[in-house]
C-alpha cells in the first residue's frame, strides 16, 4: 500500500481500516456526518459567488486529474491511470458546462431561460463513477500508444460535445430533465440510483481486488466514491442553495481525493519503482567483477563502475567526463575515434570474444589484455552505449600454461615431439628456399635403465633434467632441443652451410657426458649415443629424416656407445638386415628403431 503523505482524514481512515479498529472507523464516519450537517447550516445563506467558486474548483480539480493521469509513467497500473485521466477530461468539461449554465451565461446560448446545470452535474457524476469503475476493474495491461490515447480523447470530447448540445441547444430536453428531477423523490430517481449503484459496485470491486490493488491509495479511492455519491444526491436538490453548495463542496473534495489517489498510481508509485530499480541497477553495477562504462556517441564517459579502478588505475570519478581514448596509447586514439563513430552509425550487440588481442592502457602506462562486450540504447533520440570490460590477464596466463603443457615436456620443460616436428617442418621449408642444410641429431642415453633400477625413478628424473640443462647450454639460440620421451632427445640444427658444423656439435655434446652428474648426494656417470641425418642429403621430409637419424643412433650404440654415427644408405641397408636377423632370433629383445 502507498505510504506517501496523505491528508489527515485519509490517513486516519486508512489506519483505522488497516488496524482493524471498527469503532474508530465508525467514529470518523460520524465525524464526517457531523461536518456535513454543520456545512448544511453554514451554507444555508451562502452567496452565489461561493457556489461559483466551488464550481470553478470542481473544473480545475477535474482537469488536474486529467493532466496527472494522462502523463502517467509506465507501470502495472499506468494504463488504468491514463484511462481515468482521459475520462476526467470529459468530467471537467461537463463541470465547466454546468458552471456556465449556473452563471447565467448559458441563457444567452440557449433558446430560452432553461438552466441545464443539473443535467451536466449528474452527467459529470455518472461519467466519473463509470471511470472509477473501469479504473478499479482494469487489469495490468501495457501502456496505450499515442493512437489509442488520441482515440480515447476523441471519444470523450465527442460525448462532452453531445452533452453540451443537449443542454444548451435543446431546451426542451433540459426542461423535461429538470421537471423529472423536481417531481421525483431523490432516492428513487433513476439518475441518482444509477450513480449510487455504480459507486457501490466499484466499492465491491475494491474489496475483491484489494490484493491486486495493494499498492493503490485505497482510502482515497473509497473516500472519493462516497463523496461522489453524496454530491449526486445534493445536486438533485438543485432548487435550494444549501444543497447546491454542499454538493459542489462534496464534489470538489471527491475530485481532490481522487487526485491524491491518481498521483499515487501515476507518479508516486512508478517513481518509487524507478528508485528501487535504480538502486538494484546500481548494486548490480557496483558488484559486477567486470568494469562497466556508459558512453555517449562521442565516446565521452557518463558512468564508470568501481571495478574500473582496479582495471585501469583511475578512480571512477576521474573517468566521468573523459573519453574512452584515455584507455588507449596515443598512436591509436585517432583510429579508435573512427571506430566509435562507425559503431554508432551501425550499432549492434557485440559479445565477448568478438575481437581478439585487445589491450587496455592503464594509468601507470602498462597494458593489460581485456575483452569487451558492447550494447546500445536510445534516450531522447540520442544513441548511447554500455561497455563491459573484462581483465583477461589470468585467462591469458592459463591459456599460455595449457599451450605450454601441450607443446612441452612436463619434466624437463623442453619442447615435446609435436613442437619439435613443427619446428622441423618450418626449417625444412626455409632450407628448401635457401639451399642450406638441416641436421637432425637423435640422442639416446647409455645405461639409463641401470640408473633407474639402481637408484629409483626420482634419481632418473633428476638425471634427465641435468642432461637437458647441459645439452641446452651447448646449443645456439636458433637450435631446437626436444625430449621425445624416456631417455631420448632430438636436436635440430637449421641453416647449416655444411655437414661439418653438425659433426662438431655432436662431438661437443658427447664430450660433456664425460663429467659425472651429482644426483642425490652422489656422482652418477652416464653417456650417450648420437645419430645424425641431413637434409637434403639423406631425406626430403621430416618423417624420413627422423627415421634416418634413429637408424644412425642405433648404429652408434652398436659400435660401442658413447659415440656418434652419420646416416648413409649403406648403413641403413646393413642396419635393416641386422635388425631383421635379431628379430628372427630373439623378437622380445629386438629394439625397433623409430619409424619401423
Amino acid at each position: 500500500m502507498y505510504h506517501g503523505r496523505s491528508p489527515p482524514i485519509l490517513r486516519a481512515v486508512e489506519h483505522a481500516v488497516r488496524g482493524h479498529r471498527p469503532w474508530r472507523a465508525i467514529g470518523w464516519a460520524l465525524l464526517l456526518a457531523a461536518v456535513s450537517l454543520f456545512s448544511w447550516f453554514l451554507l444555508s445563506g451562502v452567496r452565489p459567488e461561493v457556489a461559483l467558486a466551488l464550481g470553478v474548483l470542481s473544473v480545475v480539480t477535474a482537469w488536474l486529474v486529467f493532466l496527472t493521469g494522462y502523463q502517467a509513467m509506465a507501470s502495472a497500473r499506468g494504463a488504468a491511470a491514463v484511462l481515468l485521466g482521459i475520462v476526467f477530461l470529459g468530467v471537467g468539461l461537463l463541470e465547466f458546462f454546468a458552471l456556465v449554465a449556473e452563471s447565467g451565461f448559458g441563457e444567452k446560448m440557449s433558446a430560452d431561460a432553461s438552466r441545464p446545470q443539473g443535467l451536466f452535474r449528474l452527467a459529470a457524476s455518472g461519467v466519473a463513477s463509470l471511470g472509477l469503475l473501469a479504473y478499479v476493474a482494469l487489469p495490468a495491461t501495457a501502456m496505450p500508444g499515442v493512437r489509442h490515447r488520441y482515440g480515447a480523447v476523441g471519444l470523450v470530447l465527442g460525448f462532452a460535445a453531445l452533452a453540451g448540445y443537449a443542454g444548451f441547444a435543446q431546451p426542451d430536453w433540459a426542461r423535461i430533465f429538470s421537471a423529472e428531477i423536481q417531481n421525483d423523490a431523490l432516492p428513487h430517481s433513476g439518475w441518482a440510483r444509477g450513480v449510487i449503484m455504480t459507486n457501490g459496485v466499484t466499492l465491491a470491486g475494491l474489496w475483491f481486488r484489494r490484493r491486486q490493488l495493494a499498492d493503490e491509495n485505497r482510502a482515497a479511492l473509497v473516500l472519493s466514491l462516497l463523496l461522489l455519491a453524496a454530491s449526486s444526491y445534493f445536486d438533485l436538490l438543485h432548487d435550494g442553495a444549501p444543497t447546491d453548495a454542499l454538493g459542489s463542496l462534496y464534489r470538489v473534495t471527491a475530485y481532490a481525493s481522487l487526485l491524491q489517489a491518481i498521483q499515487v498510481a501515476a507518479l508516486h508509485r512508478p517513481m518509487a519503482q524507478l528508485g528501487r530499480q535504480a538502486q538494484r541497477e546500481k548494486a548490480v553495477i557496483e558488484a559486477a567483477p567486470d568494469g562497466v562504462l556508459m558512453v555517449d556517441e562521442g565516446g565521452r564517459i557518463l558512468l564508470a563502475s568501481p571495478a574500473m579502478e582496479q582495471l585501469s588505475g583511475y578512480h571512477p570519478s576521474e573517468l566521468v567526463g573523459q573519453t574512452v581514448d584515455i584507455f588507449l596509447p596515443p598512436p591509436v586514439r585517432e583510429k579508435h575515434a573512427d571506430l566509435i563513430r562507425g559503431y554508432f552509425r551501425q550499432p549492434s550487440l557485440r559479445p565477448m570474444g568478438a575481437v581478439a588481442n585487445l589491450q587496455l592502457h592503464r594509468r601507470d602506462g602498462t597494458g593489460i589484455p581485456i575483452d569487451i562486450t558492447l550494447g546500445q540504447w536510445h534516450e531522447g533520440g540520442r544513441p548511447y552505449a554500455v561497455a563491459f570490460m573484462r581483465d583477461m590477464s589470468e585467462h591469458k596466463r592459463q591459456e599460455e600454461r595449457l599451450r605450454h603443457q601441450a607443446t612441452h615436456d612436463e619434466l624437463t620443460g623442453l619442447p615435446n615431439r609435436w613442437l619439435f616436428r613443427h619446428h622441423l617442418d618450418r626449417a625444412l621449408v626455409r632450407a628448401g628456399r635457401s639451399g642450406r642444410r638441416v641436421a637432425l641429431l637423435f640422442l639416446d642415453l647409455d645405461r639409463f635403465k641401470v640408473v633407474n633400477d639402481s637408484f629409483g625413478h626420482a634419481c632418473g628424473d633428476a638425471l634427465l633434467m641435468q642432461v637437458a640443462r647441459r645439452l641446452g647450454s651447448s646449443l645456439r639460440e636458433s637450435d631446437t632441443l626436444a625430449r621425445f620421451g624416456g631417455d631420448e632427445f632430438a636436436i635440430l640444427l637449421a641453416d647449416l652451410e655444411s655437414t661439418e658444423e653438425a659433426i662438431r656439435v655432436a662431438g661437443k655434446l658427447l664430450s660433456m657426458f664425460a663429467a659425472p652428474y651429482r644426483v642425490q648426494e652422489q656422482d652418477v656417470h652416464s653417456g650417450g649415443s648420437l645419430g645424425l641425418a641431413f637434409y637434403p642429403d639423406d631425406a626430403k621430409d621430416g618423417d624420413a629424416l627422423l627415421h634416418c637419424a634413429d637408424l644412425a643412433m642405433y648404429q652408434a650404440k652398436q659400435a660401442g656407445r658413447g659415440s656418434y654415427a652419420c646416416y648413409s644408405e649403406r648403413l641403413g641397408q646393413r642396419m635393416r638386415e641386422d635388425l631383421a636377423k635379431r628379430c628372427a632370433s630373439s623378437p622380445a629383445k629386438a629394439r625397433l628403431p623409430l619409424g619401423f
